[in-house]
């Protein structure tokens, strides 16, 4: 996560992302490594592009396929043909994916293998 979970999306998932942590600290997995707060120069993103994934105001992600200005708003149409407000999406930083998923296989196994590795 980038953010802290209360500061997402008012607080929606702070109980799960809570309740998650728990268990991952219960079961010997720490969450602090995949946690990476970004420096304050950066927490103004560049503007999404076409090609982008977004993270928009209704908690759905999606693909930006165009984007254009009327009236002085920029606006975002994405791969279901709905067009949002630029500044009700958020860019999603999609660099750490492999990484993350890497890191996600390798604490499944060890849960799978259990305290010791032994299944």
């Amino acid at each position: 996560m980038a953010e802290d979970a209360y500061e997402i999306d008012n607080g929606r998932y702070a109980d799960s992302v809570r309740v998650a942590r728990e268990q991952a600290e219960a079961l010997g997995v720490h969450l602090d490594a995949l946690h990476t707060p970004k420096p304050e120069a950066q927490h103004q993103p560049r503007p999404a592009l076409v090609g982008d994934r977004i993270l928009c105001r209704d908690g759905t992600t999606h693909i930006v396929t165009s984007r254009t200005e009327v009236r002085g708003q920029a606006w975002l149409f994405v791969e279901s043909g709905a067009a949002w407000p630029a500044d009700t999406c958020r860019l999603i930083d999609t660099s750490r994916v492999a990484q993350i998923c890497e890191d996600a296989r390798q604490a499944a196994a060890g849960i799978l293998l259990g305290p010791g590795g032994t299944g």
